[in-house]
């Protein structure tokens, strides 16, 4: 190969990663945020009594507010989330979008509470934090997660009970930042009954099944 052939190649080379990238840019920022898919997932759990049988859960991941996602768009995801009659409501993470100026913090947080209180009108909601939350401003986020009646469940298990049996929801709080203590919802989880682990980065299951106590681990994270 010459020396030019080579400058030619690494030209080339060049242009395909830029428009790559470009690409992905475009579709994150064009294409994502007005994609909403309401994806239904039938699941039988080893351990989940029969009087739990049609249970309807509805998950909500990575809403990012902030910047694209406003409260218009954020109160047409909570309409959708409603429309499917859950039992229960989990979100795993990432409210907000992680690069907030403090300016503007209080602004996101007005339009978070705004928009999900409705989902708390008539639904327990649990959720956990994400990596942007504690990039962003963990505490304004959790204000905001109690500021609409939703509950924390970041190192913590919450228990529903059905003519004597028992579902648990746990969640650890997140990974990424270290903030998880797999321990202590152990602990906390008690030893029969169904359980499920709210866990905003999905790799933790390769920590999560091993101790062989989740029948299922709802993440999000890979958007």
């Amino acid at each position: 190969m010459t020396r030019r052939d080579f400058l030619k190649l690494t030209r080339l080379v060049g242009l395909n990663t830029f428009l790559v990238g470009m690409g992905g840019l475009g579709y994150s920022t064009l294409v994502e945020p007005g994609w909403l898919e309401v994806v239904r997932v039938t699941l039988k759990l080893p351990r989940l009594a029969p009087s739990f049988a049609g249970f309807r859960l509805v998950q909500i991941s990575d809403i990012h507010i902030g910047d694209w996602m406003n409260r218009e768009r954020l109160q047409h995801v909570v309409r959708r989330a409603l429309a499917q009659e859950p039992d229960l409501i989990v979100i795993t993470g990432d409210f907000v979008i992680g690069r907030i100026w403090n300016a503007s913090i209080k602004a996101s947080v007005d339009d978070l509470v705004g928009a999900l209180s409705a989902l708390t009108k008539r639904h327990t909601v649990l959720a956990v934090l994400g990596n942007h939350d504690y990039w962003t401003n963990v505490q304004a986020v959790r204000a905001a997660l109690r500021d609409c009646g939703i509950r924390n469940l970041s190192n913590d298990v919450y228990t529903l009970s059905n003519n004597g049996s028992q579902l648990h929801i746990a969640g650890v709080d997140d990974i990424w930042e270290g903030q998880d203590d797999l321990k202590l919802v152990l602990e906390k989880l008690p030893s029969s009954g169904a359980a499920i682990l709210l866990a905003h980065e999905p790799d933790f299951a390769d920590r999560s099944a091993g101790t062989r106590r989740f029948d299922l681990q709802l993440s999000g994270h890979t958007h």
